[in-house]
């Protein structure tokens, strides 16, 4: 099964990182078994193991293709449950971005604006005098220097120049992306940044802009 999931997204549902992959440990609504998931971050696959409790063994009647009877029916709609949920959780579709949106609404009564006709990747949020104090877009993780061919959501905000030095870390927040690197900061939105941290970022770009 292959899906993007977001690492911040699987940290906070219970999974623990472990080299290049992901481990979810859960028992079953039945406690004679237990669930152990991996999600492999460079394949973008899971691997799901189902373990008998008592033997701490492999239930190895699990894998079988061809499964018949209710017991077995019914765990493998257990496990497809909890792995839907993961997906529905963790999955980097557009949940990150529809936060954003509704937070600026709500807050600030911004609606995104496509200044860029044709081309629903980039949308700009602007304050009451249409001056900007975000740039939302999903372009490739190379252009801030990171490896991979899938795109990825960055966001633009501006900052106070003296803070930029030290919040700049190469990983969630970098130098800015097509814009003046003294004054705006690009926040890598795949990466593990907390929901906190944008939200507060979000309201210091919008408090300097609207200054």
């Amino acid at each position: 099964m292959r899906r993007e999931l977001q690492e911040s997204f699987l940290l906070e549902y219970g999974f623990c990182k472990k080299e290049d992959f992901y481990y979810y440990k859960t028992f079953l609504s039945n406690s004679s078994f237990f669930l152990e998931i991996y999600y492999h971050s460079q394949k973008k696959e899971f691997q799901v193991k189902v373990y008998d409790s008592f033997l701490k063994e492999e239930y190895l009647p699990f894998y079988i293709k061809n499964y018949s009877g209710h017991f077995l029916l019914s765990l493998h709609e257990e496990v497809d449950c909890i792995l839907e949920n993961i997906l529905a959780k963790c999955s980097l579709k557009e949940e990150i971005i529809s936060k954003i949106l509704d937070f600026v609404q709500r807050r600030y009564g911004s609606i995104p604006q496509y200044p860029w006709k044709g081309d629903p990747n980039y949308c700009t949020l602007t304050n009451s005098k249409k001056k900007w104090y975000a740039l939302l877009m999903k372009v490739s993780p190379k252009v801030i220097g990171l490896e991979g061919k899938q795109k990825i959501y960055l966001l633009n905000l501006k900052h106070s120049p003296e803070k930029i030095p030290n919040i700049i870390d190469t990983n969630k927040i970098f130098p800015a992306y097509h814009m003046n690197k003294k004054h705006w900061i690009t926040v890598n939105l795949a990466s593990n940044i907390s929901w906190n941290t944008i939200e507060e970022l979000i309201k210091e770009s919008y408090d300097l802009v609207n200054s």
